[in-house]
């Protein structure tokens, strides 16, 4: 499964919490990016070469944009 479909799940379901646990901003953030994390360092690294593959080709992908490269790896990687 691509890592973005994973991103994009983790963050609609940490929306719909909020909504129903009634979450302030800053805990829906935390919430979002302490989920991410388990998701990218314990599910996503069991199959390495899929991902790293994939982070491989987006990260060149961006060659001409820094912001863009900097935070794909502050996000992703």
């Amino acid at each position: 499964m691509n890592p973005m479909n994973w991103f994009y799940f983790t963050a609609v379901v940490w929306i719909l919490a909020a909504a129903k646990l009634h979450l302030t901003v800053v805990e829906t953030f935390v919430a979002f990016f302490a989920t991410w994390t388990f998701i990218k360092l314990i599910l996503l690294t069991q199959d390495k070469k899929g991902y790293m593959s994939w982070a491989t080709k987006f990260f060149k992908s961006n060659n001409n944009m820094k912001f863009f490269r900097y935070l794909f790896l502050l996000i992703f990687a």
